[in-house]
């Protein structure tokens, strides 16, 4: 990784290295790699933030309205840097949503490591940035040191599940969960413009799956579709593509494939593979090739 130039007490951005499972800089809904400027979007600013200042002595989070807002918003980025090694930076899939900020422009958050006590982020597009510190040994401090041996990967068979970015949100801004549920979420990488990847076995998969279906009957609008849409597809996951395909010389009914567990992900380049072949619709044989590639991407951003 290239050198690291973090934060000064004047400017709120940062320089970072490339890295290959770093998020691309655009929204969170994958439209566009471009950082984008809001109309009513006032001046950048700059946060210096004590945690313990929204925090019990066991690190609980105890204030509630904004400042309880404040003290999740803050925390969602702890629980990105606290699992990153010193002086790395990554593109997060996290909305720059500052609670109460007028014009919250979306623009996917900067987050770094620069010393083992402080975090720094930033908003690429509409420039507020700060630095966080006394968040270790919090709630939102998801280092392998405090989960300690209850994060070792078990003995289970465990599956990529491949989710769409505005889901991933969804379920970490608002299914909170054991702190092993959402670090499986903070550890996923990028997988495509505007899909996300991690890894679970499947009675993680269940703890997500039933989360997000409690979470979204207390949800409205928008983010209860979002979150019904994450547990339906974890239950997808469950199903494996070749368990559900059958030899059949004729195309693949992709309503009865979706419904039958064959991620969206598999059936778009499915879609894409048999348009290359020069036939309108989807066999077997596209299907299998589509997850053949799909296990070699899994493979190059897991290496």
């Amino acid at each position: 990784m290239e050198p690291i130039q973090f934060l000064s007490n004047t400017t709120p951005a940062l320089t970072f290295g490339k890295n290959p499972l770093a998020f691309g800089a655009g929204s969170l809904g994958g439209d566009s790699a471009r950082p984008r400027y809001h109309r009513g979007v006032s001046r950048p600013r700059t946060y210096t933030t004590d945690l313990s200042h929204f925090l019990s002595d066991n690190g609980d989070v105890v204030v509630e309205g904004r400042a309880g807002e404040l003290a999740l918003y803050f925390g969602l980025m702890v629980e990105f840097g606290s699992v990153m090694d010193v002086e790395a930076v990554f593109v997060v899939p996290m909305p720059c949503s500052m609670p109460g900020r007028r014009g919250r422009c979306g623009t996917r958050l900067v987050v770094g490591r620069p010393s083992s006590d402080a975090l720094e982020w930033s908003c690429p597009s509409c420039g507020d940035g700060g630095r966080i510190t006394s968040w270790r040994r919090s709630c939102f401090d998801l280092s392998d040191g405090v989960l300690g041996a209850k994060f070792e990967a078990a003995d289970e068979e465990r599956v990529d599940a491949v989710v769409p970015l505005e889901e991933l949100w969804a379920m970490r801004r608002l299914g909170g969960g054991t702190a092993q549920l959402r670090r499986l979420l903070v550890d996923a990488s990028n997988f495509g413009e505007g899909y996300a990847l991690f890894e679970a076995s499947y009675p993680e998969l269940e703890g997500l799956r039933d989360l997000a279906t409690a979470v979204a009957e207390l949800t409205r609008g928008a983010d209860r579709r979002r979150l019904d849409r994450f547990a339906a597809r974890l239950d997808a996951f469950r199903t494996t593509l070749p368990e559900f395909l059958e030899p059949s010389e004729g195309p693949v009914n992709l309503d009865d494939a979706i419904a039958g567990g064959v991620p969206a992900t598999a059936i778009a380049l499915a879609r894409d593979i048999a348009t290359r072949r020069g036939h309108d619709d989807v066999y077997v044989e596209d299907l299998l090739e589509a997850e053949s590639e799909l296990e070699q991407r899994r493979k190059m951003l897991l290496n």
